[in-house]
């Protein structure tokens, strides 16, 4: 779910006393699945999905101290990390670093990583990590989307939560929840826990203009 030689090359800052857990998704949280002697996959393998493949690596792509991936020995079967692209937000910062794998790709945030194939991305509408800190008061969810995506609106399936400070752009979305308050504490700041992961609903229209949802 969470690999720590790849999370720590991407962790930043944590706020001081606010512990988070990163939760793994949609992808998968098999990280032992490498299979030695698996060909590297290519950019190329997903430029018909990911824009970003579709341009040259530049320096700012690579996952800062990511380890050469010939030294990590829990890599899934064709992961290539050495690959990554960064998708940049509207403010020009990083919201996630992905990189091919056989028959998908991979995402990071600076909390954690995880994987997804192709068919589980398009079925889904994204690849998605959760990252929730421990008073379970509020979580922010980062995914990453396949090509011609647009429409996508992210709704909190529980009904003691809201979802607010979306944030879009071509191949990712980034949005908060946040607990509503507990009965009867109006004033006191405390907050129905979240659960975990927080259940979330995705909508969106693929490419060819089809509508989509998760239930």
């Amino acid at each position: 779910m969470t690999r720590t030689t790849i999370t720590a090359a991407v962790l930043s800052a944590l706020v001081a006393g606010s512990a988070i857990v990163a939760l793994a998704d949609t992808g998968s949280t098999d990280r032992n699945a490498g299979q030695p002697g698996a060909a590297p996959a290519s950019a190329e393998s997903a430029r018909p999905t990911f824009a970003p493949f579709r341009r040259a690596q530049v320096a700012a792509d690579k996952i800062p101290g990511t380890p050469d991936p010939k030294t990590l020995s829990d890599l899934r079967p064709g992961e290539n990390p050495s690959e990554s692209r960064a998708i940049l937000g509207s403010d020009g910062a990083v919201i996630a670093y992905i990189w091919p794998t056989t028959g998908g790709v991979c995402m990071a945030t600076e909390d954690g990583s995880t994987c997804g194939s192709f068919k589980q991305i398009a079925d889904l509408g994204a690849l998605t990590m959760t990252t929730q800190r421990s008073n379970r008061a509020s979580a922010q969810i980062v995914g990453v989307t396949p090509d011609g995506t647009t429409d996508l609106q992210v709704r909190a399936a529980d009904k003691s939560a809201a979802v607010s400070s979306v944030q879009r752009v071509p191949n990712a979305f980034s949005a908060t929840i946040t607990a509503a308050p507990a009965a009867g504490a109006a004033g006191t700041g405390q907050k129905v826990g979240l659960s975990v992961p927080p259940k979330i609903t995705l909508s969106w229209r693929t490419a060819t203009g089809k509508y989509s949802a998760t239930r």
